[in-house]
């Protein structure tokens, strides 16, 4: 058509035929002729319209408007030409156009509706739509997915909704109200790119709770063969950039360094390195190792001649304590009794360092007997808090299930299992038990996580309780002669489990049998 010249040649011979009614009723372009309306729809004071004389029934700006759309195509016909197109629709554009729309990891879902003119409750829906996501919008946050999956529907819908005067769009993501109405604070550029894309459009944002949102089935769209994978607009991730070298400022030689060069003593603030280690060894140089890590201490706490405080201090601020120095000050090595020099103080503080075998077992055997009197002294204080029960096989019992406490939803669980059967007790304490159908735990249990089963009347058991198990008494002496693996760790143990107030004496029968209810 460019070739032929065709466009223009038709644009003029419409132009020709239509001079008469240009522009004061129409302005063709090409094919499409649009016919303006008269300026005013003759509205009365009292909000009704004025019509014509001849017949109430019709509206002058009607009647006006008809005649000039006859006389148009009065023209078109004496000149032999075709029209064709949807039939004239008035403009309504004071009705809410409404888009409802929800992102997933996988699409977008939206429709668009308007409320009925005439009954408000009644919904006239225009279009509903998925548009899938690919996988680099599927791994988008979920707060960036909403924006993009805004992006993507007006891009989608640019021609339906491009001037809308009256356009609502709802969502429930309440962080976009934050993200298009400050655009300055968002992390990147292309984010900033589609909210100002988002705002060429004249729109309100209404919140809807997700709990009842419609788009939310549209946005989960599984994918299905022949559905389009291609990205629906320019998000500017794939863009290559041009191509660049690193280079780096010194290069890589192949040169061997000379041997020379390692030969030199290490080199401190406070001496050499050599000098520090030959008088912490007392000059038996092949211990260096052992000294290493005292001298680099005790040098990081010695203090700077020219900074007057040592390395310790300028970086925590507060002055160094040496690990056995916490009580009291010693030296823990013959006092020097005169000056020294900086690698002598160095080399006597790590030898102070490193001589603290005999003063740690001394320590250790102090410490455990601390131990055994605070002990003793909770025992005495707690006598009536603290209970064994020290079960005899036979007896019922119940097992604390320390495995729910830690559960937000332990309300409605078993706080105590059983009843059971004691079969045995360990040497650590720990207790092996039975089901009363004669089934063995595999593993002991904690002695704090067993309490008394109160009982209303008691049945006789056999006087071997293992003749009724389903254990051999190999199995059983192995369980018993086993370490101490209980059925709960000990971190999931109660905080307060002193606070356990136990059953009353008489809860075990006296008779030799056991109790159940």
């Amino acid at each position: 058509m460019g070739w032929t010249n065709s466009v223009p040649i038709f644009h003029d011979d419409v132009t020709e035929i239509l001079k008469e009614e240009i522009p004061e009723y129409t302005m063709p372009y090409i094919d499409n002729v649009p016919l303006r309306g008269p300026p005013t729809q003759y509205e009365l004071p009292d909000g009704s319209y004025e019509t014509l004389e001849e017949n109430p029934g019709i509206r002058c700006f009607v009647f006006e408007h008809m005649n000039n759309v006859n006389r148009v195509l009065q023209h078109m016909k004496y000149a032999r030409g075709t029209s064709s197109g949807p039939k004239t629709t008035i403009c309504a554009d004071k009705i809410t156009i409404v888009v409802s729309v929800d992102s997933s990891w996988r699409a977008v879902g939206y429709y668009v509706w308007q409320r009925d003119s005439n009954d408000p409750k009644v919904i006239n829906y225009v279009k509903f739509n998925s548009i899938l996501m690919d996988e680099c919008q599927q791994r988008y946050s979920q707060p960036k997915r909403e924006l993009c999956g805004l992006k993507m529907l007006l891009d989608e819908e640019r021609y339906l909704l491009w001037g809308c005067r009256n356009l609502v769009i709802e969502t429930d993501a309440k962080y976009l109200f934050g993200m298009l109405n400050n655009p300055g604070k968002l992390p990147n550029a292309m984010i900033n790119c589609w909210v100002s894309e988002i705002r060429n459009f004249q729109f309100t944002l209404v919140h809807k709770e997700g709990k009842t949102f419609g788009p939310d089935g549209l946005s989960r769209q599984r994918y299905y063969p022949g559905d389009k994978t291609t990205r629906n607009f320019d998000d500017r991730t794939d863009d290559e950039g041009e191509e660049f070298e690193l280079e780096k400022a010194t290069p890589e030689t192949s040169d061997p360094l000379p041997l020379d060069e390692f030969w030199d003593d290490i080199d401190t603030r406070t001496g050499f390195m050599n000098e520090m280690l030959y008088k912490a060894t007392n000059g038996d140089v092949k211990k260096w190792y052992w000294f290493l890590h005292h001298v680099m201490w005790a040098d990081r706490i010695t203090i700077r001649k020219g900074t007057g405080c040592s390395p310790y201090f300028m970086i925590t601020g507060a002055h160094p304590t040496l690990p056995l120095d916490i009580q009291e000050v010693t030296w823990l090595v013959n006092y020097p009794g005169k000056m020294m020099s900086t690698e002598d103080l160095i080399g006597l503080r790590a030898t102070a360092l490193a001589k603290h075998v005999e003063h740690v077992e001394a320590m250790r055997s102090r410490a455990n007997k601390e131990k055994l009197v605070r002990a003793a002294k909770i025992e005495q204080e707690n006598t009536l808090r603290i209970k064994d029960w020290d079960f005899k096989p036979g007896s019922l019992v119940l097992v604390r299930n320390t495995a729910i406490e830690a559960l937000a939803d332990r309300k409605m669980k078993q706080r105590y299992l059983g009843p059971m059967v004691v079969i045995t007790r360990g040497k650590g304490g720990a207790y092996i038990l039975a089901e009363m159908y004669r089934s063995v735990w595999q593993n002991k249990v904690a002695t704090f996580r067993v309490v008394p089963y109160l009982a209303r009347k008691s049945i006789p058991l056999p006087m071997l309780v293992a003749d009724v198990l389903d254990m051999s008494n190999e199995t059983l002496k192995e369980l018993k002669e086993s370490k101490e693996k209980h059925w709960m760790l000990e971190d999931e143990w109660s905080d307060n489990e002193d606070d356990f107030s136990g059953p009353k004496e008489n809860s075990q029968s006296t008779d030799g049998s056991i109790s159940c209810q």
